[in-house]
């Protein structure tokens, strides 16, 4: 089960959620990104390595490098004039890693210039976001009062799309899949800003899509069942597991966290299998242009923010 702690009063003026909260804050330097030191037993302080055997491109056994996450600075803020540093509860990488977006516990929306920018701070209110396209020109989120918003990128501004969603995705083509938790885990398609809403037969809580045609789609329902479509025109397939968070990138590799934080990667695809990755998480995504570098982004219950640079091979390892 997922579970989201909130202390706030909110006002909706028109489809702007604002909100008064009192959240718990991290006060710590907003300094540069810190490399985490080994020694310790949760992901707040360890630097988890992955060095098992990997596939080359050739198809020879090789030692993998060593992957490590790394600890990121959090996003500066000045709350009453005095300076804040506020983690992430959620976290969105586009198609090229340099466009990372986030959310905040108390609805502020920030984008980086990936792992070597520092966040800004974006005006708006969401509790979910999620960036795609080459050039990060698509941008959509949901936010407190499940209205649904659109944005052409970080020059862009926020424009109110009719409908009502909890969780939202967005593929590098620009098509766009959500659900409402609130309608029973209800699923939606859309063919862009410019589309129409299409609902699709099935319950999910968690939706992400990936692909130029919007071909990978994967979700998660209530029980934490694991589901696979090919796009719009496909079927529901069950794939066994049980996640409560998952992510898939525009080339097909799937990334997801279940109930008790653990990180999993699938290798093989939808024949294949679910292999643990280090560390904990309550939220995790991928993205990244380059055919066998990815990068994982993500955010663990202390909402402290990690990315990771992922090797993969031709068969998904």
């Amino acid at each position: 089960m997922l579970k989201i702690f909130i202390s706030c009063v909110v006002l909706v003026r028109g489809h702007r959620l604002i909100a008064a909260v009192d959240a718990e804050m991290e006060t710590r330097d907003f300094a540069n990104d810190e490399m985490l030191s080994t020694g310790e037993t949760n992901m707040d302080d360890v630097s988890f390595t992955d060095d098992t055997m990997s596939v080359g491109h050739n198809g020879t056994m090789k030692q993998a490098s060593q992957i490590t996450w790394k600890k990121v600075a959090g996003c500066y803020d000045v709350l009453e004039g005095h300076p804040k540093v506020w983690g992430l509860k959620q976290v969105s990488v586009g198609w090229k890693a340099s466009e990372v977006w986030g959310v905040t516990r108390n609805f502020r929306i920030y984008w980086r210039q990936g792992k070597s920018g520092t966040w800004q701070k974006v005006g708006g209110d969401l509790v979910h976001v999620s960036v795609n396209g080459k050039n990060g020109e698509h941008v959509w989120g949901v936010n407190f009062n499940n209205d649904i918003y659109y944005r052409a990128g970080l020059g862009g501004q926020w424009k109110h799309i009719a409908g009502k969603l909890t969780q939202i995705s967005v593929g590098q083509g620009g098509h766009v899949w959500g659900v409402n938790r609130e309608r029973g885990g209800t699923i939606y398609f859309r063919n862009g800003a410019n589309g129409q809403w299409k609902g699709i037969g099935g319950k999910l809580v968690y939706v992400s899509v990936g692909g130029a045609k919007g071909e990978h789609v994967w979700g998660v329902n209530r029980n934490g069942d694991i589901y696979y479509r090919n796009g719009v025109g496909g079927q529901w397939v069950n794939i066994p597991g049980k996640l409560v968070q998952i992510e898939v990138s525009d080339a097909g590799e799937v990334y997801g966290v279940n109930s008790a934080d653990t990180i999993y990667k699938r290798i093989g695809g939808v024949n294949g299998k679910w292999v643990q990755v280090p560390g904990e998480l309550v939220h995790v995504d991928i993205g990244g242009s380059r055919k066998h570098t990815k990068y994982l982004w993500g955010a663990n219950r202390a909402r402290k923010i990690f990315y990771r640079k992922e090797q993969i091979s031709d068969d998904g390892m």
